[in-house]
């Protein structure tokens, strides 16, 4: 490894409103900047905080560990109650708007909700200009969710129905731990507790036949009955790397990363996978020791083909080359790392971590 062992003086981009308060993930919004979910201890329960860069702040009823932006400026974030919340990202800051389940209902899982993806955006059906917002959950089902407004009315903020338009049920056996959409929406990978990376049809079991016998068949939910595009078991890719906790999908490179429990980053080769494709084989590309203990998130920056990686060591690296030169930071302290982003020209990195701050590495 090459590069500083420990880095606290970082700029702070985001500083929550206690270090009490952990970063769990983060997103970029179309401006370039940066919104963090995190979780404090209340009492007896956890509660949620959001916060955009220019300090704005909105709080949730339960702890919130996944966010994501629709093109219309929508901020979903899920939270440790199986629910998803939704504010709108107005100059003014972040308004409240509904999340409600066309049908009736409150909870989008039977468990936390782990990870939260976009898929499409380029128009046609879904939701705002044709995106399909996908969730997962401590259930281990994944969920393909469209919404119901008039999605020419961007910032609609009295719209908020939301239907399933696909399930799978048991998509991972234990919690999906994190999911990643290719660059044109068609295909969904995912990674869980049992180790595997499964890479699904988008939205999930989308192009399936439903299963007439399935509970969720008389609401016209699909419920893929077939096996994914592909799958890959940690313990075949190199025995010990336990849990999949984190995947980025490297499309310039032709890869999936994904990040394990051992601290190990494994690299596996995604050519000739495609929607119409069929059962394929996700090849071991390489494997890399990238962190000292579970590495917690992932972003690849795919003009540059740089991926960043952090990790429960309070590591944040980034990694260059086939047979990758790693540089690395401990911009947290002696906290864990756990998510980190690009911005869009790959200039800088921003990471956030339990000590409750979102910073950046590169700038």
């Amino acid at each position: 490894f090459r590069g500083a062992g420990m880095d606290s003086s970082a700029e702070v981009v985001i500083r929550t409103t206690s270090p009490d308060v952990k970063v769990d993930a983060m997103c970029v919004t179309p401006t370039g900047d940066v919104l963090c979910v995190g979780s404090k201890m209340g009492g007896r329960v956890w509660h949620g905080e959001i916060h955009h860069a220019r300090d704005a702040l909105a709080t949730a009823r339960a702890g919130l560990n996944s966010v994501a932006i629709l093109a219309d400026g929508t901020v979903v974030a899920g939270s440790d109650a199986g629910t998803i919340e939704a504010w709108s990202l107005l100059p003014g800051g972040l308004r409240p708007r509904p999340f409600r389940f066309a049908g009736g209902g409150s909870h989008a899982h039977d468990a936390a909700v782990t990870a939260l993806a976009t898929c499409g955006g380029g128009g046609g059906g879904g939701g705002p200009r044709g995106q399909i917002l996908v969730s997962a959950g401590g259930d281990g089902a994944i969920v393909a969710w469209e919404r119901l407004d008039d999605d020419t009315i961007l910032n609609n903020l009295d719209g908020g129905d939301w239907r399933p338009v696909s399930k799978a049920r048991h998509a991972h056996l234990g919690p999906v731990h994190g999911l990643a959409a290719s660059a044109d929406g068609s295909m969904l990978a995912s990674v869980g507790e049992d180790g595997y990376v499964r890479v699904w049809s988008a939205p999930v079991g989308g192009n399936s036949v439903g299963n007439d016998d399935d509970a969720d068949a008389s609401t016209g939910i699909k419920t893929p009955t077939s096996t994914p595009l592909a799958e890959r078991a940690g313990e075949d890719v190199r025995a010990g790397l336990g849990r999949a906790f984190c995947v980025e999908w490297c499309e310039s490179v032709g890869a999936i990363a994904v990040g394990f429990e051992s601290g190990d980053v494994a690299f596996l080769e995604t050519d000739g996978i495609h929607p119409e494709s069929g059962s394929a084989t996700l090849r071991t590309r390489g494997v890399v020791h990238a962190h000292a203990d579970a590495v917690r998130g992932l972003a690849f920056h795919p003009a540059s083909r740089r991926l960043a990686s952090c990790g429960d060591d309070g590591f944040v690296c980034v990694h260059v080359g086939e047979l990758p030169a790693t540089t690395r930071w401990r911009p947290h302290g002696g906290e864990y790392a756990r998510c980190v982003v690009w911005g869009e020209d790959g200039s800088a990195l921003r990471s956030g971590g339990w000590d409750g701050t979102v910073r950046e590495v590169l700038g």
